[in-house]
């Protein structure tokens, strides 16, 4: 069951790096059509991949901002 931390929207623009290895950076959220559950999307910054996680999962700890929020404010 999500809690309020995964469910906290992510800011567009930040670069975050995933608990496996892997930078990426965050393009836009929105919702899944099946069921509208929000989620984030993302660009790999290794091979430009699109990819998309529900915020939920984003959210729970397998990614880290490396971005200082502020700077892009």
């Amino acid at each position: 069951m999500p809690t309020e931390a995964t469910e906290q929207p992510v800011q567009w623009g930040l670069r975050w790096r995933h608990r496996k290895g892997g930078t990426y950076r965050v393009i836009a959220t929105g919702r899944i059509e099946a069921d509208l559950t929000p989620c984030v999307i993302y660009v790999s910054e290794q091979d430009g991949y699109v990819w998309v996680r529900p915020s939920a999962e984003f959210n729970d700890g397998r990614f880290t901002c490396i971005d200082d929020e502020t700077a892009h404010e």
